[in-house]
């Protein structure tokens, strides 16, 4: 367990859950507070999908370094 997690949760991945947390949830605030559609008018769903959305960005990003870098 120790070892997934030191493989799956680098500062890098933690970087991209609150960059996408805290967009998300810009992005509720202005656009998708008032709307109608159940995903955007719910802050904890948005944020959830935030958060899943900058870890995965970020690990991408992770991986091309790591894959320019001949690790």
């Amino acid at each position: 367990m120790k070892e997934f997690l030191k493989k799956n949760l680098t500062l890098l991945h933690i970087m991209g859950l609150l960059c996408g947390f805290l967009f998300a949830i810009i992005y509720w605030w202005k656009v998708g507070q008032f709307s109608e559609m159940m995903i955007k008018n719910n802050a904890f769903i948005i944020s959830l999908m935030g958060a899943a959305i900058g870890y995965i960005t970020f690990d991408f990003i992770n991986e091309a370094r790591k894959k320019n870098n001949g690790e």
